[in-house]
């Protein structure tokens, strides 16, 4: 958003820009724990452990999109603060595994070994169109776009996804909505060194 300052000195228009707020996005594959639960079971663990950074942990998550092979995340804290909160973030998703798999360790099928680390597998989101889909931002090109069409399709019906909360609805996940007309960044984050994720 651009904020136009008048001096009447020699009619100079000055343009001041306000900052454009910075977004972090991750997009992160879950490892074989996943399999110790069935896809209704990773679903609510993965979006409880979600509002449960959102509601203590004072995650700004703007966007977000969950699958059974992968976790999309746009976040809006301070770059000091993105890293721990995402730290807190896995941590919780540890726990409750484990809790979890106490509950279910008599199952036969549930020899997966957990390691202590190595809870996601940590990939590249360089997709500019997804990132501005899960935040809310109209793509609308001068031509039809084929690809485009197929992941708006997409987005809009898978059941955990930002896309349902700024179509108007509520969705599983708490979210902070970034209005349309707002002008951002992204920044990939790329360097989380910890032992949660395999790089």
């Amino acid at each position: 958003m651009k904020k136009k300052t008048y001096t009447k000195e020699e009619d100079v228009t000055i343009i001041v820009k306000k900052n454009q707020p910075l977004l972090y996005s991750i997009w992160l594959a879950p490892s074989d724990w996943k399999q110790l639960f069935t896809k209704e079971e990773y679903y609510i663990l993965v979006t409880e452990c979600l509002n449960s950074s959102v509601t203590e942990d004072e995650m700004i998550l703007n966007g977000y999109l969950l699958t059974y092979n992968s976790l999309c995340l746009i976040l809006g804290n301070e770059k000091e603060n993105h890293k721990q909160i995402l730290l807190r973030f896995f941590e919780r998703i540890k726990k409750n595994i484990v809790k979890n798999r106490r509950r279910i360790s008599n199952k036969e099928d549930s020899i997966i070994k957990l390691s202590a680390h190595h809870i996601f597998r940590k990939h590249n989101l360089n997709n500019p169109t997804l990132i501005k889909l899960l935040v809310g931002k109209d793509v609308n090109p001068p031509y039809y776009d084929t690809q485009l069409a197929r992941l708006k399709n997409k987005l809009q019906h898978e059941s955990f996804c930002s896309v349902i909360d700024y179509s108007g609805a509520i969705g599983p996940v708490i979210i902070t909505k970034i209005k349309n007309e707002t002008t951002f960044t992204v920044i990939e984050i790329v360097s989380i060194e910890n032992e949660y994720l395999i790089e």
